[in-house]
């Protein structure tokens, strides 16, 4: 009391009125004030010195009610849902974490494997907050909102009958039931598609549009499954927007966060806040929504994260004493597998202990039972490329050094129409090849590192495109932990403080066959060696057997030159990857390109690692990239401490 009227600046006269006004606040049986209370009498204050009028004084504030009860009391007393003997103990342990336990969360993800009760947690804490504004004397005041302003809890998802069903039905079941809501807060009977209280509190199911919670006074909620929604590009909604995809699940939960954190983020960081975003997922694939959730978690202790493998949600039918075998989780480089002993990992801190009793599960497919057993994501689904930030900067840092122009003059083409060539002979025809190649480029680019140039060509006879790329190291850049793809163990490498090559992509040709004809390899044979004519192309790289006799003429012209594949292993799209995330490369603004990295998929299958692209889609250009990076790596990169 008295810092508040020291630092409102009140007089003596007032603070002597506010002295008396705090002592007729109710105190309880030992004669303390309650601390909600004496809050709400302060504010009181402050409102009728600002407004000028004493009756803000005579304003109820904080909790009626002379007890609040806890979240498990709530949960398992027959005065109110009468769950007890039902609930597991990990789900009494959860809900006590995100109610009652510091630091005091707002935003809670309950993720991990399917069947650990995430959806009861969820709704059993949406009720609570429902029980703890019933308590106050006006919910509106102490929101900071106006007495005609209604309150929202949200349940949401894809679909709206499985807001419905997994949440909003199961409430109200307990809500009906409840002899406290049934005689203290009794909802409007009349009303079921949404639940109706006093003090226009309402519990409302929406769709899932992302912009389903617009205009709603919401104070918590929960988003269910949102680890499962889908991704949509070329969507209407990014028109104006410098997003390539639509994250349905991510625009849903940004849009509700956002609207409570707009409204109540004083009262938050109060702490006391009786609303709290749930986001409600097993978990799906590497990348998903959980991922980044829980990576932002490290940061920022205003977000729970509880996580649960099914033996471990269920320890009442799994005892930590029963048999169990040792599973090495998926890395980036290498599939999940079972172990015979714990030794046997390359990182034992990883190994998983899953019950004896799912061994079968794991040996018919371990990478499902590991989603939907321990709650690990699956590896085979996702962008390899999660880094949307980062392939962004890779193009703009290329417009930065270069100025915008590139090697080629064409992102995509067919080189005989380009050229003006029905039937190409290397030995008659004499192509215009500055139609093709950017003359001005060559005369100002600068020569950095040693000057030794790849090109890769990712080949194609008819059907599909070829990609073909230029690039080069030019410098290098300190990274604290250099990551590395071991071709002959298969396995990860890691130096930390080490200075790693970056790598400049000077032009990316996507090469297309016109109709009924097909592409032609001379031609391609011959831009390579017309380029090395400007620039030193030090290795000359393609994928198909079929492009023997190109390699040979290259390799007449003192150019290293072999067949590379970017399919069979995927070391040099791992390079790929961590140069993109590290900002080790520099490409230009390439529409194929662009659209290839940021689709590419990691597919594992029979104990292998793929890297490849979504149906209907390609990765011409991006294998092409891959193809020079790759090269450069393993024969020009020099790494050092």
């Amino acid at each position: 009391m008295w810092k508040f009227a020291k630092e409102e600046r009140l007089g003596k006269a007032e603070t002597q009125l506010l002295e008396a006004y705090v002592q007729t606040t109710p105190t309880d049986d030992h004669g303390s004030i309650r601390l909600d209370a004496l809050i709400g009498r302060l504010s009181n204050f402050q409102k009728a010195l600002t407004e000028n009028d004493a009756t803000f004084l005579e304003q109820r504030r904080g909790y009626k009610s002379a007890r609040i009860v806890d979240i498990i009391e709530f949960a398992e007393s027959r005065e109110f849902l009468a769950l007890k003997g039902t609930l597991w103990a990990s789900t009494k342990e959860d809900l006590w974490k995100i109610f009652h336990e510091p630091p005091e969360p707002f935003e809670v993800l309950l993720t991990g494997a399917a069947g650990t009760a995430k959806s009861t947690k969820s709704w059993i804490s949406t009720c609570y907050s429902l029980y703890l504004m019933s308590c106050m004397w006006n919910p509106q005041i102490e929101l900071g909102m106006a007495p005609v302003d209604e309150i929202f809890l949200i349940f949401q998802s894809m679909r709206l009958e499985t807001a419905k069903d997994t949440l909003f039905e199961r409430l109200k079941r307990g809500v009906d039931a409840s002899p406290y809501f049934r005689e203290h807060f009794r909802r409007d009977a009349r009303s079921n598609s949404t639940l109706l209280f006093p003090n226009h509190i309402t519990i409302k199911p929406v769709t899932g549009a992302a912009d389903a919670v617009l205009g709603l006074n919401a104070v918590g909620g929960v988003i269910t499954e949102i680890n499962f929604m889908p991704v949509y590009a070329n969507s209407v909604r990014l028109r104006y927007s410098e997003k390539t995809v639509f994250d349905v699940g991510s625009e849903m939960y940004r849009n509700l966060r956002n609207r409570i954190i707009g409204r109540y983020k004083h009262l938050i960081e109060q702490g006391g806040f009786v609303g709290r975003l749930i986001v409600d997922s097993a978990r799906n694939h590497v990348g998903d929504f959980a991922e980044r959730k829980i990576e932002e978690a490290r940061k920022d202790k205003t977000i729970l994260v509880i996580q649960r493998s099914l033996w471990d949600a269920r320890s009442h039918d799994y005892p930590p004493d029963a048999p169990m075998f040792p599973v090495e989780p998926a890395t980036e480089y290498q599939p999940a597998r079972i172990l015979s002993s714990r030794e046997d990992a390359d990182d034992p801190e990883s190994v998983i202990w899953i019950p004896e009793v799912f061994r079968t599960e794991c040996e018919q497919d371990l990478e499902h039972a590991l989603r939907d057993l321990a709650g690990e994501p699956s590896t085979s689904t996702g962008r390899f490329l999660p880094f949307p930030k980062e392939i962004t900067a890779a193009q703009e840092g290329y417009v930065e050094r270069t100025g915008g122009s590139t090697l080629f003059r064409l992102q995509d083409a067919s080189l005989g129409r380009v050229l003006g060539i029905k039937s190409y002979d290397a030995e008659l025809d004499r192509p215009d090849w500055s139609l093709l190649i950017d003359e001005e480029y060559l005369r100002r680019m600068t020569l950095e590192g040693e000057g030794a140039f790849a090109v890769h060509v990712d080949t194609s006879l008819s059907g599909d495109a070829t990609g073909l790329a230029v690039g080069r190291i030019v410098d290098t850049r300190r990274v604290e932990k250099g990551r590395f793809y071991g071709k002959e163990d298969r396995r990860p490498m890691e130096i930390h403080g080490v200075f790693a090559p970056v790598y400049l992509i000077d032009g990316v040709l996507r090469i297309h066959a016109a109709a009924g004809e097909q592409i032609d390899l001379n031609i391609i044979r011959d831009l390579v060696l017309e380029l090395n004519r400007h620039i030193r192309i030090k290795y000359a790289s393609a994928d198909w057997m079929e492009s023997a006799a190109m390699l040979q003429a290259w390799r007449s012209k003192r150019i290293v030159a072999g067949h590379v594949s970017v399919d069979k292993s995927p070391t040099a799209y791992f390079e790929v990857k961590h140069a993109v995330r590290e900002r080790r490369i520099l490409f230009p603004p390439h529409a194929f390109l662009d659209r290839e990295l940021r689709r590419l998929k990691r597919i594992t299958k029979g104990g292998t690692i793929k890297i490849d692209h979504e149906p209907n889609e390609s990765k011409d250009c991006a294998d092409a990239v891959a193809g020079v990076v790759g090269v450069l790596q393993r024969c020009e990169a020099k790494y050092r401490r």
